[in-house]
Protein backbone atom coordinates (compact mmCIF):
# COMPACT_ATOMS: atom_id res chain seq x y z
CA UNK A 1 0.00 0.00 0.00
CA UNK A 2 1.23 3.08 -1.07
CA UNK A 3 1.18 5.28 2.32
CA UNK A 4 1.95 9.27 2.23
CA UNK A 5 2.64 11.55 5.47
CA UNK A 6 -1.02 12.00 6.37
CA UNK A 7 -1.66 8.23 7.23
CA UNK A 8 0.97 7.15 9.29
CA UNK A 9 -0.45 8.63 12.21
CA UNK A 10 -3.69 6.44 11.84
CA UNK A 11 -2.06 3.57 10.65
CA UNK A 12 0.33 3.79 14.00
CA UNK A 13 -3.21 3.91 16.38
CA UNK A 14 -5.33 1.08 14.62
CA UNK A 15 -2.31 -0.65 13.35
CA UNK A 16 0.42 -0.71 15.97
CA UNK A 17 3.21 1.84 16.52
CA UNK A 18 5.70 2.34 14.09
CA UNK A 19 9.32 2.40 15.31
CA UNK A 20 10.15 5.87 15.88
CA UNK A 21 14.18 4.92 14.90
CA UNK A 22 12.78 5.29 11.56
CA UNK A 23 12.82 9.59 11.25
CA UNK A 24 15.97 8.92 13.05
CA UNK A 25 18.02 12.64 11.56
CA UNK A 26 20.90 12.62 9.23
CA UNK A 27 19.65 8.70 7.54
CA UNK A 28 20.96 8.21 3.93
CA UNK A 29 17.83 8.34 1.60
CA UNK A 30 19.66 7.61 -2.01
CA UNK A 31 17.73 5.35 -4.68
CA UNK A 32 19.49 2.26 -5.35
CA UNK A 33 18.44 -0.43 -7.58
CA UNK A 34 17.81 -4.17 -5.60
CA UNK A 35 16.70 -6.69 -7.48
CA UNK A 36 13.86 -6.27 -9.42
CA UNK A 37 12.72 -2.92 -7.28
CA UNK A 38 13.25 0.30 -6.11
CA UNK A 39 14.19 0.81 -2.27
CA UNK A 40 16.36 3.42 -0.24
CA UNK A 41 19.14 3.21 2.32
CA UNK A 42 16.84 3.96 4.75
CA UNK A 43 12.95 2.89 4.98
CA UNK A 44 11.78 6.51 5.44
CA UNK A 45 11.18 8.45 1.99
CA UNK A 46 11.54 11.81 2.47
CA UNK A 47 7.29 12.00 2.08
CA UNK A 48 6.90 10.30 4.92
CA UNK A 49 8.32 12.54 6.60
CA UNK A 50 7.02 15.90 5.78
CA UNK A 51 3.83 16.83 4.30
CA UNK A 52 5.48 19.33 1.92
CA UNK A 53 8.64 19.56 0.26
CA UNK A 54 10.31 22.58 -1.00
CA UNK A 55 13.92 21.52 -2.82
CA UNK A 56 14.89 24.70 -4.61
CA UNK A 57 15.54 25.34 -8.32
CA UNK A 58 17.56 22.88 -10.20
CA UNK A 59 21.35 24.33 -12.01
CA UNK A 60 20.18 23.53 -15.57
CA UNK A 61 23.74 23.16 -16.79
CA UNK A 62 24.63 20.65 -13.71
CA UNK A 63 22.08 19.39 -12.66
CA UNK A 64 24.19 17.18 -10.11
CA UNK A 65 25.04 20.81 -8.21
CA UNK A 66 23.62 22.42 -5.20
CA UNK A 67 20.03 23.98 -5.97
CA UNK A 68 19.28 27.47 -5.43
CA UNK A 69 16.84 28.18 -2.74
CA UNK A 70 13.64 29.62 -3.19
CA UNK A 71 13.62 32.44 -0.42
CA UNK A 72 10.98 33.30 0.77
CA UNK A 73 7.42 32.35 0.03
CA UNK A 74 3.86 30.35 1.34
CA UNK A 75 2.27 34.17 1.74
CA UNK A 76 -1.02 33.73 3.51
CA UNK A 77 -0.82 30.01 2.79
CA UNK A 78 -2.22 27.31 5.28
CA UNK A 79 -0.06 23.74 5.25
CA UNK A 80 -1.54 21.41 7.65
CA UNK A 81 1.06 18.91 8.36
CA UNK A 82 4.83 20.20 8.32
CA UNK A 83 7.52 21.02 5.87
CA UNK A 84 10.70 21.11 4.60
CA UNK A 85 11.85 23.88 2.72
CA UNK A 86 15.17 24.75 1.07
CA UNK A 87 15.01 28.53 1.80
CA UNK A 88 13.57 31.28 3.95
CA UNK A 89 9.81 31.34 5.69
CA UNK A 90 7.64 34.03 5.40
CA UNK A 91 3.61 33.99 6.19
CA UNK A 92 2.17 30.79 6.53
CA UNK A 93 0.75 28.17 9.18
CA UNK A 94 2.16 25.12 9.53
CA UNK A 95 1.65 21.58 11.01
CA UNK A 96 -1.63 22.84 12.37
CA UNK A 97 -2.96 19.27 12.81
CA UNK A 98 -0.44 17.97 14.90
CA UNK A 99 2.63 15.38 14.11
CA UNK A 100 2.80 11.42 13.88
CA UNK A 101 3.63 9.24 16.55
CA UNK A 102 8.09 9.03 16.65
CA UNK A 103 8.05 13.09 14.83
CA UNK A 104 9.10 16.24 16.71
CA UNK A 105 9.50 19.10 13.77
CA UNK A 106 6.68 21.17 12.41
CA UNK A 107 9.22 23.11 10.51
CA UNK A 108 13.18 22.70 8.81
CA UNK A 109 14.39 24.96 6.70
CA UNK A 110 17.70 25.98 5.27
CA UNK A 111 16.92 29.68 5.42
CA UNK A 112 15.74 31.55 8.44
CA UNK A 113 12.05 33.09 9.57
CA UNK A 114 11.70 36.60 7.97
CA UNK A 115 8.21 37.05 8.92
CA UNK A 116 6.21 37.62 11.98
CA UNK A 117 3.34 35.69 10.08
CA UNK A 118 4.64 32.37 10.68
CA UNK A 119 2.87 29.93 13.39
CA UNK A 120 4.11 26.32 13.48
CA UNK A 121 1.63 25.02 15.52
CA UNK A 122 3.15 21.75 16.51
CA UNK A 123 6.71 20.70 16.80
CA UNK A 124 9.94 22.54 16.49
CA UNK A 125 11.59 24.61 14.70
CA UNK A 126 14.98 23.63 12.86
CA UNK A 127 16.75 26.34 10.93
CA UNK A 128 20.04 26.50 8.50
CA UNK A 129 20.32 30.13 9.76
CA UNK A 130 19.35 32.26 12.34
CA UNK A 131 15.96 33.53 12.46
CA UNK A 132 15.45 37.38 11.38
CA UNK A 133 12.22 37.50 13.36
CA UNK A 134 12.76 35.57 16.88
CA UNK A 135 8.89 36.52 17.15
CA UNK A 136 6.78 34.46 15.14
CA UNK A 137 4.48 31.79 16.88
CA UNK A 138 5.89 28.40 17.49
CA UNK A 139 4.85 25.86 20.15
CA UNK A 140 8.26 23.90 19.96
CA UNK A 141 12.30 24.76 20.43
CA UNK A 142 13.65 26.57 17.95
CA UNK A 143 17.33 25.00 16.45
CA UNK A 144 19.13 27.96 14.71
CA UNK A 145 22.37 28.04 12.32
CA UNK A 146 21.74 24.05 12.77
CA UNK A 147 23.66 21.17 10.03
CA UNK A 148 20.36 19.02 9.49
CA UNK A 149 18.77 20.82 6.86
CA UNK A 150 21.57 21.12 4.27
CA UNK A 151 22.51 17.22 5.04
CA UNK A 152 18.35 16.07 4.51
CA UNK A 153 18.32 18.49 1.43
CA UNK A 154 21.13 16.42 -0.31
CA UNK A 155 19.29 13.38 0.53
CA UNK A 156 15.85 14.28 0.01
CA UNK A 157 16.85 15.78 -3.49
CA UNK A 158 18.53 12.59 -4.33
CA UNK A 159 15.51 9.78 -3.55
CA UNK A 160 13.05 12.45 -4.41
CA UNK A 161 14.54 13.28 -8.35
CA UNK A 162 15.85 9.50 -8.89
CA UNK A 163 12.43 8.00 -7.51
CA UNK A 164 10.32 10.24 -9.75
CA UNK A 165 13.08 9.53 -13.03
CA UNK A 166 12.88 5.48 -12.33
CA UNK A 167 8.76 5.80 -11.60
CA UNK A 168 8.50 7.70 -14.76
CA UNK A 169 9.91 4.47 -16.51
CA UNK A 170 6.94 2.11 -15.08
CA UNK A 171 5.02 0.71 -17.73
CA UNK A 172 1.20 1.00 -17.18
CA UNK A 173 -0.45 -2.26 -15.63
CA UNK A 174 -1.92 -4.56 -18.26
CA UNK A 175 -5.31 -4.18 -18.57
CA UNK A 176 -6.19 -0.80 -17.16
CA UNK A 177 -7.05 1.81 -19.79
CA UNK A 178 -7.27 5.46 -19.66
CA UNK A 179 -9.96 7.14 -22.15
CA UNK A 180 -11.59 10.45 -22.48
CA UNK A 181 -15.04 11.66 -23.61
CA UNK A 182 -16.86 15.18 -23.19
CA UNK A 183 -13.74 17.15 -21.26
CA UNK A 184 -13.59 13.65 -19.02
CA UNK A 185 -10.95 11.58 -18.38
CA UNK A 186 -11.64 8.06 -17.29
CA UNK A 187 -8.66 5.66 -15.42
CA UNK A 188 -10.45 1.91 -15.48
CA UNK A 189 -8.42 -0.38 -13.13
CA UNK A 190 -8.82 -3.45 -14.32
CA UNK A 191 -10.84 -6.62 -12.81
CA UNK A 192 -8.73 -8.65 -10.40
CA UNK A 193 -5.70 -6.10 -10.66
CA UNK A 194 -3.34 -6.36 -7.34
CA UNK A 195 -2.59 -3.35 -4.78
CA UNK A 196 -0.47 -0.96 -7.37
CA UNK A 197 -1.39 0.08 -10.79
CA UNK A 198 0.04 2.57 -13.04
CA UNK A 199 -1.20 4.82 -15.47
CA UNK A 200 0.76 6.70 -17.98
CA UNK A 201 -0.79 10.28 -19.84
CA UNK A 202 0.29 12.64 -21.54
CA UNK A 203 0.05 16.38 -19.39
CA UNK A 204 -1.39 18.26 -22.65
CA UNK A 205 -4.02 15.31 -22.55
CA UNK A 206 -4.67 15.59 -18.96
CA UNK A 207 -5.20 19.85 -19.23
CA UNK A 208 -7.95 19.27 -21.97
CA UNK A 209 -10.61 17.61 -19.38
CA UNK A 210 -12.44 19.35 -16.75
CA UNK A 211 -13.93 16.02 -14.86
CA UNK A 212 -11.96 12.97 -13.69
CA UNK A 213 -13.09 9.31 -12.69
CA UNK A 214 -11.21 6.18 -11.40
CA UNK A 215 -13.34 2.76 -12.27
CA UNK A 216 -13.20 -0.05 -9.81
CA UNK A 217 -11.00 1.81 -7.86
CA UNK A 218 -10.83 -0.64 -4.37
CA UNK A 219 -10.15 0.98 -1.12
CA UNK A 220 -6.70 -1.22 -0.63
CA UNK A 221 -5.47 -0.01 -4.62
CA UNK A 222 -2.70 2.34 -5.55
CA UNK A 223 -2.20 4.61 -8.33
CA UNK A 224 0.91 5.78 -9.81
CA UNK A 225 0.17 8.39 -13.04
CA UNK A 226 3.25 9.56 -14.55
CA UNK A 227 2.28 13.04 -16.26
CA UNK A 228 4.43 13.87 -19.38
CA UNK A 229 5.28 17.14 -19.96
CA UNK A 230 6.71 20.26 -18.87
CA UNK A 231 4.01 22.28 -18.11
CA UNK A 232 0.82 21.39 -16.32
CA UNK A 233 -2.03 23.96 -16.12
CA UNK A 234 -5.48 22.93 -14.55
CA UNK A 235 -8.16 23.88 -17.29
CA UNK A 236 -10.17 26.05 -14.59
CA UNK A 237 -11.03 22.86 -11.98
CA UNK A 238 -11.00 19.27 -11.87
CA UNK A 239 -14.32 17.73 -11.16
CA UNK A 240 -13.37 14.55 -8.88
CA UNK A 241 -16.73 12.97 -9.33
CA UNK A 242 -16.84 12.19 -5.89
CA UNK A 243 -14.26 10.37 -5.88
CA UNK A 244 -11.91 12.79 -3.56
CA UNK A 245 -10.77 9.42 -1.20
CA UNK A 246 -8.70 9.13 -4.17
CA UNK A 247 -5.97 11.44 -2.15
CA UNK A 248 -5.02 8.47 -0.35
CA UNK A 249 -4.68 6.28 -3.49
CA UNK A 250 -2.87 8.09 -5.76
CA UNK A 251 0.60 9.88 -6.78
CA UNK A 252 0.86 11.93 -9.69
CA UNK A 253 4.68 12.41 -10.87
CA UNK A 254 5.45 15.07 -12.82
CA UNK A 255 8.91 14.05 -13.21
CA UNK A 256 9.89 16.30 -16.62
CA UNK A 257 7.26 19.29 -15.37
CA UNK A 258 8.90 22.50 -15.13
CA UNK A 259 5.38 24.36 -14.22
CA UNK A 260 2.42 23.25 -12.51
CA UNK A 261 -0.78 25.54 -11.93
CA UNK A 262 -3.75 24.19 -10.09
CA UNK A 263 -5.85 27.17 -9.53
CA UNK A 264 -9.12 25.25 -8.07
CA UNK A 265 -8.40 22.59 -5.85
CA UNK A 266 -6.77 19.23 -6.55
CA UNK A 267 -6.66 15.46 -4.72
CA UNK A 268 -3.61 13.31 -4.08
CA UNK A 269 -0.15 13.75 -3.73
CA UNK A 270 1.98 15.30 -6.39
CA UNK A 271 5.63 14.48 -6.73
CA UNK A 272 7.21 17.03 -9.18
CA UNK A 273 11.18 17.39 -8.03
CA UNK A 274 11.96 19.89 -10.90
CA UNK A 275 8.65 22.18 -11.18
CA UNK A 276 7.28 25.49 -9.87
CA UNK A 277 3.69 24.72 -8.52
CA UNK A 278 1.41 27.63 -7.92
CA UNK A 279 -1.86 27.39 -5.94
CA UNK A 280 -4.12 29.28 -5.23
CA UNK A 281 -7.11 27.03 -4.01
CA UNK A 282 -6.69 23.26 -1.92
CA UNK A 283 -4.74 20.25 -2.66
CA UNK A 284 -5.55 17.26 -0.94
CA UNK A 285 -2.19 15.42 -0.23
CA UNK A 286 1.49 15.68 0.29
CA UNK A 287 3.52 17.72 -2.29
CA UNK A 288 7.45 17.50 -3.81
CA UNK A 289 8.47 20.07 -5.87
CA UNK A 290 11.59 22.53 -6.68
CA UNK A 291 9.38 25.44 -6.03
CA UNK A 292 5.97 26.67 -5.11
CA UNK A 293 3.91 29.94 -5.29
CA UNK A 294 1.14 29.20 -2.62
CA UNK A 295 -1.59 31.24 -1.20
CA UNK A 296 -4.27 28.32 -0.99
CA UNK A 297 -4.51 25.39 1.67
CA UNK A 298 -2.33 22.03 1.71
CA UNK A 299 -4.68 19.34 3.28
CA UNK A 300 -3.70 16.30 4.87
CA UNK A 301 -5.74 13.21 3.32
CA UNK A 302 -7.69 10.33 5.59
CA UNK A 303 -6.28 7.59 5.47
CA UNK A 304 -8.50 4.26 4.36
CA UNK A 305 -6.10 1.27 4.18
CA UNK A 306 -4.56 -0.67 6.55
CA UNK A 307 -1.12 -2.44 5.45
CA UNK A 308 1.83 -0.71 3.10
CA UNK A 309 3.01 -2.05 0.02
CA UNK A 310 6.43 -3.60 0.27
CA UNK A 311 7.69 -2.67 -3.38
CA UNK A 312 7.44 -0.78 -6.18
CA UNK A 313 8.78 -2.78 -9.63
CA UNK A 314 11.64 -1.19 -11.26
CA UNK A 315 10.39 -1.72 -14.85
CA UNK A 316 8.16 -3.61 -17.42
CA UNK A 317 4.39 -4.34 -16.94
CA UNK A 318 2.60 -4.59 -14.05
CA UNK A 319 0.97 -8.37 -14.52
CA UNK A 320 -2.72 -8.65 -13.49
CA UNK A 321 -3.64 -9.49 -10.74
CA UNK A 322 -1.24 -9.14 -8.00
CA UNK A 323 1.64 -11.74 -9.20
CA UNK A 324 4.10 -9.03 -9.67
CA UNK A 325 7.75 -9.18 -7.73
CA UNK A 326 8.78 -7.61 -5.14
CA UNK A 327 12.06 -6.97 -3.67
CA UNK A 328 14.36 -9.08 -1.79
CA UNK A 329 13.12 -10.49 1.60
CA UNK A 330 16.79 -8.84 2.64
CA UNK A 331 15.96 -5.41 0.49
CA UNK A 332 14.60 -2.61 2.52
CA UNK A 333 11.62 -1.64 0.53
CA UNK A 334 10.97 1.53 -0.98
CA UNK A 335 7.68 1.95 1.11
CA UNK A 336 8.18 -0.61 4.04
CA UNK A 337 5.90 -0.99 6.95
CA UNK A 338 4.76 3.19 6.40
CA UNK A 339 4.08 3.77 2.81
CA UNK A 340 3.99 7.55 1.96
CA UNK A 341 2.30 9.25 4.32
CA UNK A 342 2.67 10.75 7.76
CA UNK A 343 0.03 13.42 9.53
CA UNK A 344 -3.76 12.98 10.25
CA UNK A 345 -6.02 15.26 11.02
CA UNK A 346 -6.77 16.18 14.88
Amino acid sequence: MILLSSQIKKQNRNFGTIGCGLLAAGALYAVTGLGNGLAFASSVFPMQQFNVIVLGTPNTSDPSAPRTSVGTFYDGSDIQGNAFINGSVSGSTFAGHGLPTGATTGLEATGGITSTNVDVNSGDVVLGSTSDEPSFNSNGTLAQNSTQPATDLANFTSALTNASSQWAGLATTIGSSVTTDNNSMNFTIPTGAGNFIVFNISASNFAQNDSIEFTNLGANQNILINVAGTTFAEPGGINFNGNSTIADNVIWNFNSATSISLPSGFYGSILAPNATLTDSSTITGDIAVANINSVGEIDLASPTFATPLNAIPSGGPLPVPATFGLVSAGAIALLAGTGLRKRVRM
